[in-house]
Order: C-alpha cells, then structure tokens, then sequence
C-alpha cells in the first residue's frame, strides 16, 4: 500500500514492527520508506520524490517513532530502547523493533551474505519470515 499526503492519516495507528529509511540520494529507492506492521503488511512512501509523496513532516505521523531514531549517512542510533538501528548500505537504513533484533541478525548471519547490498535486498523477506514464525 502506498501512503501519501493524500492519505497518511489513515495510517497512524499502524503497529509498526520494522521500517527502512532511505536518504534523498540512498540507491535503491531515494527517499523510500518501507514499513512493515505486526501483521506482515508492508506498506510504502516517499519524502523526496513522486507526485504524491509523503511530506516530510508526515513521517513522524505515520512513524512515531520515527522522532526517537537519529540517522546520518553512515546509519544512526536510536535513543528509544525499544529499537534498534541497523545499517543497510548506500544510504538505507533499518530501523527494527528490539523483540526482533536478535532473530533478524541471527537470519542475516545464517544467510551468509556476502556483502551490505544483499542485506538491504533481502531484510523484508527475512522480517516477514520472522514474523510468519512468531
């Protein structure tokens, strides 16, 4: 689903178990969000590019969270210990909820990736097995 100025107050209450954040420069998907909520939906916006994006003063509406989490280039840190900030590469980064942290990197390790990039193509698929198996 996508979320839009047109529509983002229809989706603050979503509860949220993991999003990705991507820098208005990040490959990939430039000023993408992708969100996942307890019940394996995914839904998307973004704050940078498209006709109907999300406004950047939206994000904190749709993400709550989103105001506790301090990214930079390089990745970022949350000051909510409730969630863990996970450096995806190239300007993209996963911001997971704590009950999921230790599951995720255990499937990111198993998996054997070789390099940041293939986290950032397979994080999604990992979370909603995870949540499959919850």
């Amino acid at each position: 689903m996508e979320i839009d100025n047109n529509n983002y107050l229809s989706y603050t209450h979503l509860n949220i178990v993991a999003f990705s954040f991507a820098h208005g420069g990040a490959m990939g998907d430039p000023g993408g969000i992708i969100i996942i909520d307890a019940e394996g939906q995914t839904y998307h916006a973004n704050y940078a590019y498209g006709d109907n994006h999300l406004d950047p003063h939206h994000i904190n509406d749709v993400i709550p969270v989103f105001s506790d989490i301090k990214l930079s280039l390089l990745g970022g840190r949350s000051e909510n210990d409730e969630w863990e900030v996970v450096n995806l590469g190239y300007g993209n980064t996963l911001v997971l909820r704590r009950d999921l942290s230790l599951p995720f990197h255990k499937a990111a390790e198993d998996a054997h990736f070789e390099h940041v990039g293939q986290l950032y193509q397979q994080w999604e698929r990992i979370v909603l097995s995870l949540l499959r198996k919850g």
